[in-house]
């Protein structure tokens, strides 16, 4: 099995795999959850395997998973958490952080009286302490603490969605939102952007990263960008793939074309890029409610 394992090499095979393993995981047959499970501990402990962009979905999957009352699905979950911990270099265990905490907060976790069956056994929660410590020990605070604050001010409003942050690449002076993003630098951006959903996120909120290659305002609903595959995914694209390692919770797509096509019906971007090749699983809409009222009538 590991030999097959080590034998996808190519990104569609791989997120095929990482789409079929969590309908395993969540099954109502204990013993198919036990066995994706199984399956993703042997994928972790193939050197040749990156699961970079699957840990904070798997994160969440596992921390869950320990509070089912299923001696076997429990187990199994607690020792395939243990195999991917250890598989995750330390210095990349700050983004599983937040993901980690949201999901156990509902046990009560930590140190609550409420009775979790896969922290009950012997290892207990210490198979979360390279977590924890690294959540105590990296990330850049100063960063994200004021995106928390946004973040509790929208909990505050009653909303549940936060539309940002917004992640034009301002390469023209004169666009008309360069205001809302970063930088002309996407480098620069896709950090901002990672600091912002962590921070955000870590509330409750959702944050919803917007818009992708359009940058004019004027005419909005009529420009189309024109924009060839290796600057989408050097300039344009890269802070998506930054977002969805922050384990962003949706995607707003733009007014305009690209390349012809209108943004939200863009396959290539939306399915092939996105979802398929960087792995989003969240939620993507469009920018506006006037859409979906043409959409509608």
């Amino acid at each position: 099995m590991r030999a097959l394992l080590a034998s996808v090499n190519d990104a569609e095979g791989l997120n095929t795999l990482m789409m079929t393993l969590p309908g395993w995981a969540t099954s109502d047959t204990p013993r198919c959850r036990v066995r994706s499970y199984d399956f993703f501990a042997m994928f972790c402990e193939v050197p040749e395997m990156d699961s970079s962009l699957y840990r904070v979905d798997w994160s969440r999957q596992l921390a869950s998973s320990v509070e089912d009352f299923n001696v076997d699905v429990h187990t199994a979950a607690q020792r395939t958490l243990d195999i991917f911990v250890k598989s995750v270099p330390k210095d990349e265990l700050e983004p599983l952080v937040f993901p980690l905490r949201r999901t156990t907060d509902p046990t009560g976790f930590p140190c609550q009286h409420v009775e979790v069956p896969g922290f009950s056994l012997p290892e207990g929660i210490t198979l979360t302490v390279p977590i924890i410590i690294a959540g105590f020990t990296t990330g850049t605070k100063e960063h994200s603490s004021p995106y928390s604050y946004m973040g509790e001010e929208h909990r505050g409003t009653g909303a549940n969605i936060a539309l940002g942050p917004m992640m034009n690449i301002g390469r023209i002076a004169q666009g008309g939102r360069n205001w809302e993003g970063f930088d002309a630098d996407p480098f620069l951006t896709h950090e901002a952007a990672y600091e912002t959903i962590i921070g955000m996120q870590q509330t409750g909120i959702q944050a919803c990263v917007d818009h992708g290659y359009s940058k004019q305002e004027h005419k909005r609903t009529m420009s189309s960008s024109i924009v060839d595959d290796r600057t989408a995914h050097e300039i344009y694209a890269h802070p998506f793939l930054r977002s969805v390692v922050a384990g962003v919770a949706s995607v707003m797509c733009s007014y305009s074309l690209n390349n012809g096509i209108y943004a939200c019906e863009d396959d290539r971007t939306m399915n092939q890029i996105l979802k398929n090749k960087y792995g989003f699983q969240g939620c993507s809409f469009t920018p506006d409610a006037d859409y979906l009222r043409d959409y509608w009538t």
